[in-house]
């Protein structure tokens, strides 16, 4: 057994398969004790069996990492057994179930929402359309309503179908000057209104 990372103590989520058993096990095996989180408890167990049974220090944690409080005292329960912690792995799966795409404030024409005929998500993802523009001003009147027009058209003939959809900015509000965010967020609001 390699003991570079003997007397560390580590938290790992994800620990009950892939990259995140895979990493337990190496650090089991190069000396640290490592608290084997993961939301399914027989997973747990089959890599903390086998990182004891190979000699080394484990701890079997179930955790659900999209709850603070699981999370929380999953961390506090590895640190009170191991006496603190070195390190943390985030190593869970979480689903991708949202996705954000980008209108240019100069596009407003069918072509360029006709891809949206070929979205074939399920009910369970969120959309999201960057329809508030960075540069209001620069935007003829009536761009956004024509935009949400042709977005609402494009699903309803998708295999995902019409369903409800939110707005958002081309790149959040970090591209715009300080002074310029409270007219981006009027305007969010605006665009909801319609």
């Amino acid at each position: 057994m390699a003991e570079d990372l003997a007397g560390r103590r580590a938290f790992i989520t994800g620990a009950g398969s892939g990259i995140g058993a895979a990493c337990a096990r190496l650090m089991a095996d190069r000396g640290a004790a490592v608290a084997v989180a993961d939301l399914r408890e027989d997973a747990v167990q089959a890599v903390v069996g086998e990182i004891t049974g190979d000699g080394g220090r484990a701890l079997g944690i179930t955790c659900d990492v999209g709850d603070e409080k699981s999370v929380t005292s999953a961390v506090r329960a590895a640190a009170d057994e191991f006496g603190g912690l070195d390190a943390v792995v985030a190593a869970a799966q979480r689903p991708v179930n949202w996705a954000s795409f980008t209108v240019p404030q100069s596009r407003n024409d069918d072509d360029y929402f006709a891809p949206l005929h070929d979205l074939a998500t399920g009910p369970e993802t969120e959309l999201y359309f960057a329809l508030v523009p960075y540069h209001p001003d620069d935007q003829p009147d009536g761009t956004t309503t024509d935009q949400a027009r042709h977005i609402d058209a494009a699903l309803g003939l998708s295999a995902a179908g019409q369903r409800e959809w939110g707005i958002c900015t081309e790149c959040g509000m970090g591209r715009v000057e300080s002074r310029d965010v409270p007219r981006l967020l009027d305007l969010h609001r605006e665009i909801l209104a319609v």
